[in-house]
């Protein structure tokens, strides 16, 4: 969502400013309003069940700190979804969908799954990077305009020693 690139820094001050004050409708007006203002179209921002979710035209976004939210009904079916990794942010637009998984499980062997799941499934891995702490892997599949792409993200996160997984599909156009 370009809107929440150009001003997220100003949604999550005002995302605390307004738990710590106890004003739950008050904050999610509050972060309408500047997305509102930065991207001059309507956002709609429900906090709740310890998750954000943010609509605009753009696409939607769901966020959750400690929690899990929900994945996307029509997810492809082709595309792992690590098992046992816990959904902590979900950014879907017409083209495409975003998500950041969190686990327990070493990089490598999240790594090893992804390039054992995705091959068995009939994706062509397009390139790879692998990294002291992570690796990067690009998926394509299909013809012409039912071409799409997935890119793997993987990584040890900052928190408690974690593996941060973040997938991104997408139809090329």
């Amino acid at each position: 969502m370009k809107c929440l690139h150009r001003s997220g820094w100003i949604v999550l001050p005002l995302l605390l400013l307004g738990l710590s004050c106890g004003g739950e409708k008050a904050t999610e007006r509050a972060i309408e309003r500047q997305i509102e203002k930065a991207s001059g179209g309507k956002a709609k921002v429900d906090l709740s069940k310890d998750k954000m979710t943010i609509k605009t035209k753009e696409g939607e976004m769901a966020i959750s700190q400690s929690g899990a939210v929900d994945i996307p009904a029509d997810f492809p079916k082709d595309v792992l979804v690590y098992k046992g990794a816990v959904v902590k942010m979900v950014f879907k637009q017409d083209k495409g969908v975003s998500m950041l998984l969190e686990t327990a499980d070493d990089v490598k062997k999240v790594a090893q799954a992804y390039q054992a799941d995705m091959k068995a499934n009939g994706w062509q891995e397009v390139g790879s990077m692998p990294m002291a702490d992570g690796a990067t892997l690009n998926y394509e599949k299909g013809k012409d305009n039912e071409k799409r792409n997935v890119i793997v993200g993987i990584g040890r996160g900052d928190d408690e020693g974690k593996t941060h997984i973040t997938l991104t599909v997408a139809a090329e156009e």
